[in-house]
């Protein structure tokens, strides 16, 4: 038996990765774990249908209802009968006895299953493999339930099983029945790919399905990560190639978010991918752009977290975005407290590595979280409901994987979209996203916040989001402050505060707005656009980057070195304070303080 962590590509296995010879000597039966029954009085009559279904599909040429190939199928039976009382009749008689034979044969679901098994597998020596898909993407309880079944399996039709459990199904309770059952030797591990590599691939094989059916020319450049990519001279393999590039480009920031949200799932990550290159907030000047660049350009940081935020919303809507509000409350809610969801994140990023009462890291009952909460005046349905809301933006985990039922006893973790969101604190674009869905107690603050966003591109404006985002975090500390002033007999030490620090964002606020206020770059920014011709002088020449251009003051900007003629880094061509001529390439980022250029021949 073998017992996997996730689910593998069973049809490249079949396919590709195992030698012709096996293939010819093996019989492959694949079950659909998803649409079985869940009880173990319906599971096993469900196998067998399912074995006998497959069996006949792997030979589709074979009529299983002509009596010759019923005779075959049921041979076993049909000789003993044959070799005993058979013997003694003949013409009608042994017909009517060979008629009953048959038919209790085909009434008998487990003896049909063998005989099918047998006929179309051991007879023509063939092992039987089953396997069981998509077992890790049930409950705890159904996946020990099918891993009894597929033991079941193999003891009764001497087959090979196939059986992918969850990683966290395996590791927590290997040592525990019935999986203490399982021949260790027999368990191997998948680990799913880096999200980096499948996402390249992907787009790569795009490219060249579109170079096919192109007699334009091929281009090709490097990704920052040194990945080498190569496409037509076609606007959708531009357009497509500068969304992949704009993820590798903000790779620290961006992928990390992406495969976090995903959960090591790279299905979902590819999910996302694909809603961020429909977005509609990717505007035409980006397209422009793009189009200008043949596919080089990359989109700022900003719109990229935009993208992700708000997907193809204009405003931010937290129950259709894969990023949550984890400062949100309901109307009506008798004492409304902002900081629910975030102190419940909290809660179990303080416990990850600390064993919980089954002796799991990180996992605790609902009932331990409460305890942990409600004697800092947090109300234990509202955890209840948050809670739930959580598991469905997938910021937590149950031990059982459930996402909806949720009792006090079961068990509880921060996933790595938890982790996701907490940093997301001191994301500028997050807080200003989260002033747009959260429900303020005043109408003034809500006011403030519409107002400001009056137009599509005050809205985005980063004077617009600065106010935005220091809206909500001066709202956020002041409800802290009353609501630790409020409970101050319930609250002792600093665990009230821990849980509801919330330093990141206040930090991120304060340093953004200095930023906009730099009145060397606004000047700048307000002179010069993309495009623009300027004279500057090399501050410094890395062989990593490229060459630093200085204009004035604080104002410096990179020629990448992908935009460089080859042994660029060659001292005497661009040394320090040599006179350059350059071309502002895409949108500088004055809150960042990044300029990308490109050499201009003089």
């Amino acid at each position: 038996m073998l017992v996997q962590e996730k689910q593998l590509s069973f049809d490249h296995l079949k396919e590709v990765a195992l030698p012709n010879d096996i293939i010819k000597t093996t019989l492959w039966l694949r079950f659909n774990m998803n649409e079985s029954p869940v009880s173990s009085g319906e599971v096993y009559d469900w196998l067998r249908g399912k074995i006998i279904q497959q069996c006949k599909l792997a030979y589709p040429d074979i009529d299983f209802d002509l009596l010759d190939n019923l005779k075959k199928l049921y041979s076993v039976e049909i000789n003993k009968f044959n070799k005993g009382e058979g013997q003694l009749l003949s013409g009608d008689e042994y017909n009517k006895e060979l008629f009953k034979i048959i038919r209790e044969c085909k009434s008998d679901l487990h003896e049909t299953a063998l005989a099918y098994t047998r006929y179309c597998g051991t007879e023509r020596g063939k092992l039987v493999v089953i396997v069981l898909d998509n077992c890790d993407k049930r409950t705890l309880s159904e996946q020990l339930l099918m891993f009894q079944a597929a033991q079941w399996l193999q003891n009764e039709f001497r087959s090979l099983i196939i059986l992918p459990l969850r990683e966290e199904t395996y590791d927590n309770y290997r040592d525990c029945p019935p999986l203490d059952t399982a021949l260790k030797d027999m368990v191997f591990r998948i680990e799913p790919p880096l999200f980096n590599y499948v996402l390249h691939s992907r787009v790569q094989l795009v490219l060249k399905e579109m170079t096919k059916t192109s007699a334009s020319n091929t281009l090709s450049y490097s990704l920052p990560n040194g990945f080498n990519v190569e496409y037509s001279k076609d606007e959708r393999s531009y357009y497509l190639t500068s969304i992949a590039n704009s993820i590798f480009v903000h790779d620290a920031q961006i992928r990390r978010m992406i495969v976090g949200l995903s959960g090591r799932n790279i299905r979902r990550a590819l999910e996302i991918f694909l809603e961020f290159c429909t977005s509609g907030h990717i505007t035409e000047g980006e397209f422009l752009k793009i189009r200008q660049s043949e596919g080089r350009y990359a989109l700022p940081l900003h719109i990229v977290t935009r993208v992700l935020l708000r997907l193809n919303r204009r405003f931010y809507d937290s129950d259709n975005s894969y990023l949550k509000n984890i400062f949100s409350t309901e109307k009506d809610d008798e004492r409304a407290n902002h900081f629910t969801r975030f102190a419940i994140l909290k809660w179990f990023y303080n416990n990850f590595g600390v064993s919980g009462p089954t002796g799991l890291k990180g996992y605790f009952p609902l009932f331990a979280l409460k305890n942990g909460l409600v004697k800092f005046g947090f109300s234990p349905k509202v955890i209840t409901r948050e809670v739930d809301y959580l598991l469905q933006g997938q910021c937590l985990v149950s031990e059982d994987f459930r996402e909806t039922g949720i009792t006090d006893e079961d068990l509880l973790r921060l996933s790595s979209a938890g982790f996701v969101h907490l940093d997301m604190l001191s994301n500028i674009s997050y807080l200003a996203a989260l002033a747009e869905d959260t429900l303020f107690p005043t109408e003034q603050i809500a006011r403030r916040v519409s107002e400001r966003m009056g137009s599509v591109q005050n809205q985005y404006n980063k004077e617009m989001v600065s106010a935005n985002a220091k809206e909500l975090v001066d709202f956020l500390v002041n409800q802290r402050e009353t609501i630790a002033s409020f409970s101050g007999e319930f609250i002792s030490g600093d665990e009230y505060h821990g849980l509801t620090d919330i330093q990141p964002a206040i930090d991120a606020v304060k340093s953004f707005a200095e930023k906009i206020r730099d009145p060397e770059w606004a000047e700048f920014e307000a002179r010069y656009q993309s495009g623009d011709i300027l004279e500057g002088t090399v501050r410094n020449c890395d062989h990593r980057y490229g060459v630093f251009v200085n204009f004035t003051g604080k104002i410096t900007g990179l020629i990448h070195k992908s935009k460089l003629p080859a042994g660029f880094n060659r001292m005497n061509e661009y040394s320090k304070g040599k006179v350059l001529w350059v071309r502002i390439e895409n949108d500088f980022n004055a809150v960042e303080q990044k300029i990308s250029l490109s050499l201009v021949d003089q």
